[in-house]
């Protein structure tokens, strides 16, 4: 008993010290997650107060929402993409494979899918349809059908090119990459890559030098006037905002199942066993990150390359489980984004080559200033400082 009088006092203590810890975490998790769903609140009606609005890159631009069209494009592209793959990527490597037999098919089958993709690149709302509530539920675009579709644009523009409708081709491609420029334009990350992905094929693999050289002087003109309008709305920052948003959606619809996540169960300790305290502060750490993302470092792509390095490397190393889920690679998606810029950017200065201009100076995304510009006999040859396994990041223009 004397021992138990003696040892009644340190139970009391240890009791008063767990009570005041508890008090402590409770008041932590209560305080961090309030502080994230009320930036939450507020970032959303920053978003939902911009205007989504734009023009198209030539011709009219009419009322109504670009993805209402883009819905039926993409319902129609989904019953063919597949089976007409095959076709489509004889005819992208050697047309003289694909019969005329085939060919009117192809078209003939896909004119409905790029009909409404037409209209949706005319359409003024650009607006996504994403809903802020389901967080990072929202239904993402389907890159091998964006693809698909955008392959499709491309074999019509070069049979539009062949018969010598230079206008009609250029027309066509401008369409293809206002559908992916809209889709960069997404608050959902993957959706941007996969913008990022049509536009490169719209601007990229479609022009080859021998086709610009095909186009009359009205065509090399509005081609330019679309470019210079596309890459205005191209961004070459990568703004996270909305990535911070669809997290702190997430974690306040489905808080049970990532507290019921046997990865991140056994970490939960490190935040005195709450996961509100461990994931509200994931994304504290997110959003604090992304708006340094968004004041900090000039255009140059070597700065801004080391700024969202280290910031992803100092994420990784964190005792925070959650934020290998809350922070993606930031770098890999601005690049994707710049590297996007790039290619629009050296088509603009092949185009003005054409146009019986010169090289225009314009600015490396992924470099620390103008593109390099080298001259050797009849062919100008316009590079990134990054190199790029496909070659797309340059461009040999013949002149003469």
């Amino acid at each position: 008993m004397r021992y138990l009088r003696r040892a009644l006092p340190v139970f009391g203590c240890l009791g008063i010290a767990v009570g005041a810890a508890a008090v402590y975490v409770h008041v932590r998790a209560d305080g961090a997650w309030q502080e994230m769903s009320a930036w939450a609140h507020a970032a959303q009606a920053r978003q939902d107060a911009r205007s989504c609005d734009r023009e198209a890159l030539f011709g009219a631009t009419k009322a109504g929402s670009c993805w209402e069209s883009y819905a039926t494009a993409r319902r129609l592209t989904a019953s063919l993409g597949s089976r007409d793959a095959a076709v489509m990527k004889r005819y992208r490597k050697d047309p003289s494979t694909v019969t005329r037999e085939e060919l009117a098919r192809l078209l003939g089958d896909w004119q409905p899918a790029l009909a409404a993709l037409r209209e949706g690149a005319h359409r003024r709302d650009a607006r996504h349809l994403a809903e802020w509530s389901l967080g990072l539920s929202n239904h993402t675009a389907n890159l091998l059908d964006a693809r698909a579709l955008v392959n499709l644009a491309v074999v019509a523009a070069r049979e539009e090119l062949a018969a010598g409708r230079a206008t009609a081709a250029v027309e066509l491609l401008l369409d293809a990459a206002t559908y992916g420029a809209d889709h960069v334009a997404s608050p959902v990350l993957i959706d941007r890559m996969v913008g990022c992905a049509v536009v490169t094929i719209a601007t990229g693999e479609a022009w080859s030098d021998a086709n610009l050289r095909a186009l009359d002087a009205p065509a090399l003109d509005l081609l330019a006037t679309g470019l210079a309008r596309l890459d205005a709305r191209l961004p070459l920052r990568v703004d996270l905002e909305t990535e911070a948003i669809f997290f702190v959606n997430s974690a306040q619809r489905t808080l049970g199942l990532w507290e019921n996540d046997s990865r991140l169960a056994s970490l939960w300790w490190r935040y005195g066993f709450s996961s509100r305290w461990s994931i509200a502060d994931a994304a504290l750490h997110q959003i604090r990150a992304f708006e340094r993302f968004a004041t900090v470092g000039g255009e140059s792509w070597p700065e801004r390359q080391r700024l969202l390095e280290r910031e992803f490397d100092s994420a990784a190393v964190q005792a925070n489980p959650m934020l290998v889920i809350a922070m993606p690679n930031l770098a890999g998606a601005e690049r994707t984004q710049r590297m996007t810029t790039a290619i629009v950017r050296l088509l603009r200065v092949a185009v003005e080559v054409h146009r019986g201009g010169v090289a225009a100076p314009l600015l490396d995304p992924l470099g620390a200033g103008p593109f390099a510009v080298d001259r050797a006999g009849d062919k100008i040859v316009v590079r990134s400082a990054t190199a790029h396994p496909s070659k797309l990041l340059e461009r040999v223009v013949v002149i003469g």
